[in-house]
């Protein structure tokens, strides 16, 4: 009877997602292509003939180039005509089918974690009524991001039921979609979920967590010593925010790697996963060959991203990479810092790729770009809502995090209805904490949003703590 009712739930879910959308499609007048990325997938609609030549894509934008396909093939099949509101037609209809995948996506994950059917209410608003989906993506519609949304939730779920081909297949299509989803896609393809569960974790700190935290630190030190030396003054705001960051990548990391599998030999870990390694290596260098033939040098190589995030984005604010992310994704991230053990925990039962999984998406996480961490928030999510569980919460809780959670989508203020940057917003929009449409601009955060924003994020996160703290003893 139990999993009849969670089978309706989620029915009823996608259901109430078909409906918003598609109210979005019929109603809502038809966003502009400002910005980079939509102009540039206009642009490769309108003169495919020669896209496909080497030299016309660079490295970098050809791993969003499936999306662009789908709908510029579909639109030839059907016979429309190429015109810009008829790209804006079929990239809508994309993004539905994918929203609506990813909500039975995260119902078959949330089967395997067994997470209650109040949790899979509380997980559905979390991940789709949030400000990236109702505001921003229904907003700026041609991107490939949603894809990347749901992508990710079908590799962790192919991972977790160790379906090897499926996960290969899937990391393949993810990288022409999402350029993060090869390397998460690579990570969990090398490191498969064991047969076996890791041990338990061990309570105490040790040793080998100090190495990884101080090969962070040192890594974002250098990188503060050459910021420093080509701006030639000691700014007391980038300092503060290097450690900010510093603080932040060492707790992460540690709660991550606090197991007594990591104690062992890092030979004897490659070792164990020789196979699989061998496997993600050879499809990884397969696809880089691929990539190299069909486009030009351009573009980040991730290496030179993650440069460019601790550098220029990381360093904006202390922490301002956390409050943009509560501001886009919403208030359950303050629960994913408050019960990150619980979920590092959780985590290591599913084995060392999605230990190494999350790690990467720590290190995302550092770019104030929000959607750039957009195949790493519904793990976060659905991961958070399992330790939440182990709680026992009373049910008003999850109320409140809901309610909070459609406050901050400014859903009731009406979806799809954002500005580009140096345009004009809705004025009652532009007096509330806003900083997910602009926030990702290196130093440009405004300083009364700014305040704002992280007055009500430590007011949340006391509140959270003291609600669970206080559950953690009735129990």
């Amino acid at each position: 009877m139990e999993n009849k009712t969670l089978k309706y739930s989620s029915h009823l879910m996608a259901f109430i997602l078909l409906i918003l959308i598609l109210s979005h499609l019929i109603i809502t007048e038809k966003p502009s292509t400002t910005g980079s990325d939509p102009a540039v997938y206009v642009s490769w609609i309108q003169n495919h003939e020669n896209i496909l030549n080497k030299g016309k894509i660079t490295s970098e934008r050809i791993h969003k180039i499936l999306p662009v396909g789908i709908v510029l093939y579909s639109l030839k099949l059907l016979d429309q005509p190429l015109s810009i509101a008829n790209i804006h037609l079929f990239f809508e209809i994309l993004d539905l089918l994918f929203i609506i995948m990813a909500s039975y996506t995260c119902y078959f994950i949330s089967n395997h974690l067994n997470i209650s059917s109040r949790g899979r209410w509380l997980l559905f608003v979390a991940i789709f009524f949030n400000y990236g989906i109702m505001k921003y993506y229904m907003s700026v519609s041609i991107l490939t991001d949603i894809m990347g949304y749901t992508i990710i939730t079908l590799l962790v779920y192919f991972y977790i039921k160790n379906k090897t081909l499926a996960l290969w297949i899937t990391t393949v299509i993810g990288t022409f979609c999402w350029a993060p989803l090869m390397y998460a896609g690579l990570i969990l393809m090398a490191f498969p979920r064991l047969k076996y569960p890791l041990k338990q974790v061990i309570p105490s700190f040790k040793l080998l967590t100090i190495p990884v935290a101080l090969i962070c630190g040192l890594i974002f030190l250098d990188i503060i010593k050459l910021t420093l030396g080509q701006s030639k003054e000691l700014n007391l705001n980038l300092v503060l925010s290097g450690l900010s960051t510093l603080l932040y990548i060492s707790f992460s990391s540690k709660e991550l790697f606090r197991h007594e599998y990591f104690l062992k030999n890092s030979w004897s870990i490659l070792y164990s996963y020789r196979k699989s390694i061998l496997l993600s290596g050879i499809t990884f260098i397969t696809i880089k060959v691929f990539i190299i033939y069909i486009s030009h040098p351009g573009g980040f190589a991730l290496f030179d991203f993650f440069e460019q995030v601790l550098v220029d984005r990381s360093l904006v604010k202390p922490f301002g990479y956390f409050i943009d992310h509560v501001q886009f994704y919403g208030p359950l991230l303050i629960l994913t810092v408050l019960l990150w053990r619980s979920i590092s925990q959780i985590t290591h039962q599913y084995g060392v790729g999605l230990i190494f999984f999350f790690l990467f998406s720590i290190l995302f996480s550092l770019n104030t770009e929000s959607r750039h961490s957009v195949h790493s928030f519904p793990i976060l999510a659905i991961f958070t809502v399992k330790a939440l569980e182990n709680l026992k919460l009373r049910p008003y809780f999850y109320w409140i995090i809901m309610a909070l959670g459609l406050f901050y989508s400014q859903i009731w203020w009406g979806y799809g209805s954002i500005r580009f940057i140096g345009k004009e917003i809705d004025p009652i929009i532009s007096a509330l904490p806003s900083m997910g449409r602009y926030g990702w601009i290196p130093f440009l955060f405004p300083p009364i949003p700014y305040m704002v924003q992280s007055s009500m994020i430590i007011f949340l996160g006391i509140l959270f703590y003291f609600m669970i703290r206080q559950s953690r003893a009735r129990t």
